[in-house]
């Protein structure tokens, strides 16, 4: 914060100097027809290098005070200053990336949380080699649509300062730290100033210097360059609904017009899909077909052409009834879904768009799936249903004898219910039930369990004949367990963690997919074996999926604020932090996690909302979708 604000000092007092401003430590110069006190010469641009063909002909790498360019098909290296700039026959590489190219840059991603468009990235960096200064490019960009539309048409400071920290430092803002800069604006500073010192604060240069640290791609105006096709960014859509393909940012070579060709390079089976207006910067697609497409883009200025492509994912549509509660059956590669009005179980195929629909006897109170994914136990209240998934058959309804609020199942279709709506002890503390006949198969209880107390809720691990549970409303919060036995189906022993109040423990509650690790929805996890301490996730678990083909374990992050626009990927055994991955957009809306599942080759897929992050929100709609 204290690098941020010298850099803010030296504005605001050059600013008081001059009696005009400066933005950041860039000197002032004229621009445009607009001049400005300076307190310096302006930066100057290096002179430009002429490199024989395209920028990907060649490998870039920083060397001590220098940069390497590795013609790839010879091997011959070029070396040349750390802040040449250098034109190929596509694009000038700006390698001043502490210098006008890399100010231009970092403002661009400050202002507007996008890589900068090369056309007008282009266009500001020549305007700053030509002596406009960060504060009079900040000005334009705090002033324009775009950056309202980001930070909101009238905001508070205090929103100000909040987005600026989230936008360009990708955290939150230190207490201190806010109440400085909400202080700065307070006494007049502009906002342009204040985003100037942000964007070239030495948190952000660092934050920045990966993605700038082998050039910044550009064009000088009235240099001679090849026609460079660009195909847009990758699309997300509902089948049957038309999507917007862009090629706007395409840029012409020696010629001053492009010409326009898109094709359907790949597409799902059975897809008769196409192109309307093919021969347009924005043509329109609509899938027909869930899955993947590939389309291709040929632009031509008489001089030269130049291909790109995309792909354009479709999913199936909007879901027609509000998930209540989701599982997946890996068994089967299926999502299964509980609805109400009326009251059903939904066995879905979520890319082949084909759904089976099981009519139940009354609302669903909770449900699970067996271990291989062929049978599901849904309860009611006081009465359980077994159904067949395989055929989307209800086989039976039977009554538990109890207010249970957690059923669990094997694959020998003998259930187990646990819990009592209204918090009180439960005696027996387990019963379990022949599913396919109704007939209770439950024995005396020769354990103690008085831990289990009323709501409780849990999971099965099939290969550790175990079930964990955890009892609602205790004080300290208690992972617990219950030991079958497989040649008896009876209980024969249960237990809880070594811990009492020593790590946040909340329901949820998932396992890895080899069962050896039961994670709880409060992030911390424990391994099933002896319930001891594993690690955390340092966030809330909402929903979580574990694949042992993908070597990956990937987490909706919870809360009551709603739900999130992205989703985190964790690596290996032990976990390790990996990406955090936005949500697609569809039909041009952000879609917010609800629920992540691997299909059973590793597969990444969702269900997602749209039109609000809201839980339970308005008017939303409902997507399974592959990530």
């Amino acid at each position: 914060m204290l690098a941020i604000q010298r850099i803010l000092t030296l504005a605001v007092l050059a600013a008081a100097l001059a009696g005009c401003g400066a933005g950041s430590d860039v000197q002032t110069g004229e621009s445009a027809g607009q001049r400005q006190s300076m307190a310096g010469p302006p930066a100057a641009a290096a002179a430009s290098i002429a490199m024989p063909g395209l920028r990907s002909d060649y490998k870039v790498e920083r060397v001590a005070g220098s940069v390497d360019l590795t013609h790839i098909a010879t091997a011959r290296v070029t070396r040349v200053a750390a802040d040449a700039r250098v034109q190929f026959s596509d694009y000038t590489l700006a390698m001043d990336v502490d210098g006008n190219a890399g100010k231009v840059y970092r403002l661009y991603r400050a202002a507007f949380k996008r890589t900068p468009d090369v056309r007008g990235l282009s266009y500001w960096i020549q305007m700053m080699d030509q002596g406009a200064s960060l504060l009079t490019i900040s000005n334009g960009f705090a002033g324009s649509t775009e950056f309202k539309s980001l930070y909101g048409v009238n905001p508070t400071n205090n929103e100000i300062v909040t987005r600026l920290y989230r936008n360009i430092l990708n955290r939150d803002g230190e207490t201190a730290g806010v109440q400085y800069w909400v202080n700065i604006l307070n006494r007049g500073t502009s906002v342009a100033e204040v985003l100037a010192a942000f964007s070239d604060s030495p948190e952000n240069q660092a934050g920045m210097f990966a993605t700038l640290s082998n050039g910044i791609a550009y064009r000088v105006d009235g240099a001679a360059y090849v026609t460079v096709a660009n195909a847009g960014a990758s699309r997300s859509g509902a089948t049957g609904a038309a999507l917007t393909l862009d090629g706007t940012e395409s840029l012409a070579g020696a010629g001053s017009t492009l010409s326009y060709a898109w094709t359907v390079a790949e597409r799902p089976a059975g897809s008769a899909a196409v192109l309307r207006n093919a021969d347009t910067a924005l043509p329109s697609f609509t899938p027909d077909r869930s899955g993947s497409y590939t389309v291709t883009l040929t632009v031509s200025d008489g001089v030269s052409s130049s291909t790109a492509s995309a792909t354009l994912s479709a999913f199936p549509p909007a879901l027609s009834y509000a998930p209540l509660e989701v599982r997946y059956s890996k068994g089967l590669d299926k999502l299964v879904i509980s609805a109400t009005n009326p009251n059903v179980l939904k066995i879905a195929d979520p890319l082949a768009e084909t759904t089976l629909t099981v009519s139940l006897p009354a609302a669903v109170k909770n449900f699970s799936l067996s271990p291989n994914g062929k049978l599901a136990i849904v309860l009611h209240e006081s009465v359980a249903s077994l159904v067949d998934l395989e055929h989307g058959l209800l086989l039976k309804s039977f009554a538990t004898g109890g207010s249970h609020t957690e059923a669990l199942i094997t694959n020998a279709a003998v259930a187990y219910f646990i819990g009592q709506t209204g918090g009180q002890w439960v005696r027996p503390s387990v019963v379990y039930f022949n599913a396919r006949t109704g007939a209770e198969m439950t024995l005396p209880e020769t354990v103690y369990m008085g831990m289990f107390y009323g709501t409780q809720y849990g999971v099965y691990a099939s290969t550790k004949n175990k079930v964990f549970l955890m009892s609602q409303g205790l004080s300290p919060a208690d992972i617990s367990y219950f030991t079958i036995d497989p040649a008896t189906n009876g209980v024969i022993a249960m237990g809880d963690s070594p811990y009492h109040g020593d790590y946040n423990m909340s329901t949820p509650l998932f396992l890895s997919e080899n069962e050896d690790v039961l994670f709880s929805a409060s992030g911390n996890y424990f391994y099933t074996s002896n319930l001891k301490y594993a690690g955390t996730f340092s966030t809330p678990v909402r929903s979580l999926s574990n694949s042992a083909a993908k070597d990956e374990t990937l987490v909706i992050a919870g809360g009551s604020a709603g739900y999130p626009s992205s989703y985190r990927r964790f690596t290996g055994s032990l976990f390790f932090s990996d990406a955090t991955i936005d949500f697609p957009l569809i039909d041009g809306l952000q879609s917010y996690g609800i629920k992540i599942f691997h299909s059973s080759a590793g597969k990444r897929l969702a269900l997602v909302q749209t039109g609000s992050a809201a839980l339970n929100g308005a008017s939303v709609k409902y997507y399974t979708i592959a990530l």
